[in-house]
């Protein structure tokens, strides 16, 4: 998948598009999320509210340590972002500060 904007059929685009969701659910690290969001940026889809989404939920977990800087400028860029998504983003923004009392506390 070494393209910069696909410019494919519509039959081409589902594949992609079904490639690079499994690609996210199978994502472990970081590093893989970062790759992934490269590709998704280069086949057009960082528009897609349901890809953004997906990276949101994955950034804002504590697979990715709670990445919220890395998860807001995936926000910021969602032209029109869904109550799942606004959602996602609270429970990050509320687990990291959790998180940041927690330690703040036990120190």
């Amino acid at each position: 998948m070494r393209y910069l904007y696909f410019h494919g059929n519509a039959s081409q685009a589902q594949s992609i598009r079904h490639h690079l969701l499994a690609c996210l659910d199978a994502c472990a690290s970081r590093a893989h999320l970062t790759e992934l969001h490269g590709r998704i940026v280069r086949t057009n889809l960082a528009s897609d509210s349901f890809f953004a989404g997906r990276l949101i939920v994955f950034l804002a977990s504590p697979a990715a340590s709670h990445d919220m800087p890395y998860a807001r400028k995936v926000f910021d860029r969602m032209p029109h972002p869904n109550a799942f998504v606004w959602n996602c983003m609270i429970r990050g923004d509320l687990t990291a500060v959790a998180r940041k009392e927690y330690m703040w506390y036990a120190a």
